[in-house]
């Protein structure tokens, strides 16, 4: 897939230290939050959790765009089926 902002996120660190670090430390976790995405899924479909827990859909032209509380439980309910 090629790089565009719906799947980049920049990190503190490196891959072993500060955040970056944390995400792979810490796969599972990183990917349920957004951080990670397995290549097989789609980044417009796989929201990122910030600093403040609020949840982001990341576009394509470098806007994010906020989910509202109904897109967050089903974007949970379905993570947890897929996981």
């Amino acid at each position: 897939m090629r790089d565009l902002p719906s799947n980049i996120v920049e990190l503190c660190g490196s891959g072993t230290t500060g955040c970056h670090g944390w995400v792979h430390a810490h796969p599972a976790e990183a990917e349920r939050f957004g951080y990670i995405i397995p290549s097989w899924r789609d980044p417009l479909n796989a929201p990122i959790r910030d600093w403040n827990g609020d949840w982001w859909w990341l576009l394509d032209d470098g806007t994010a765009q906020r989910l509202t509380q109904i897109e967050i439980i089903e974007w949970q309910s379905d993570w947890k089926e897929e996981s």
